[in-house]
């Protein structure tokens, strides 16, 4: 009897335990939702008037300091939406949009100019805030969320990723393989490939 009282008492714990991680997460989820738009609209601003100050005259100088504001904050953006993406890839609350694609444009996009990845840092790169050692003695653009947020939604779709690299200074390759649909001229889903 005490063992079944014992066992009811921990499965109410644990139960309790589980309501309360699920209502965090669900404020968590909330608070960055929220975060993310009133964020996002003075970013907006800042990114649409620095472009506009670049079409104006200016010295060397100013065009430089706008030029680094408008960088910085194109990638606060991607930071800020890329927080947003892994908060509901984490909890399963992000939904992939079924959707037809240029998919050529798509490769002529995934394209990157960075210094590349050593080889004993593949192991760790798709972990969140991962960055290379290079990039760790260096000034780095990286959050450290792109290539864990690309394992999330490729895992999503049922696929696999991983980096070839052969050291700093030689760029690394990123394959993925994913199932995708094929559509036909009136746009209808035919089938499922790998791409």
């Amino acid at each position: 009897m005490r063992a079944r009282d014992l066992l009811m008492e921990q499965n109410v714990a644990v139960d309790s335990a589980r309501r309360e991680a699920e209502m965090a997460i669900c404020a968590r989820n909330d608070f960055l939702a929220v975060m993310n738009h009133e964020m996002r609209t003075p970013m907006h601003a800042i990114i649409a008037l620095s472009s506009v100050l670049l079409e104006t005259k200016l010295t060397s100088e100013q065009r430089l300091m706008i030029e680094t504001v408008l960088k910085s904050s194109n990638l606060l953006a991607v930071l800020i939406n890329n927080v947003l993406d892994l908060s509901k890839l984490e909890d399963g609350s992000f939904e992939l949009e079924i959707a037809n694609f240029n998919l050529h444009a798509i490769f002529r996009e995934v394209k990157d100019t960075g210094c590349g990845i050593s080889p004993q840092d593949l192991p760790h790169i798709f972990t969140k805030f991962a960055h290379s050692r290079i990039s760790a003695n260096k000034a780095s653009n990286g959050s450290g969320l792109g290539l864990a947020i690309c394992r999330r939604f490729v895992s999503l779709m049922e696929g696999q990723i991983w980096l070839e690299s052969e050291g700093i200074g030689k760029g690394c390759t990123a394959t993925f393989i994913v199932k995708l649909g094929i559509c036909d001229p009136s746009g209808n889903l035919q089938q499922i490939l790998q791409t």
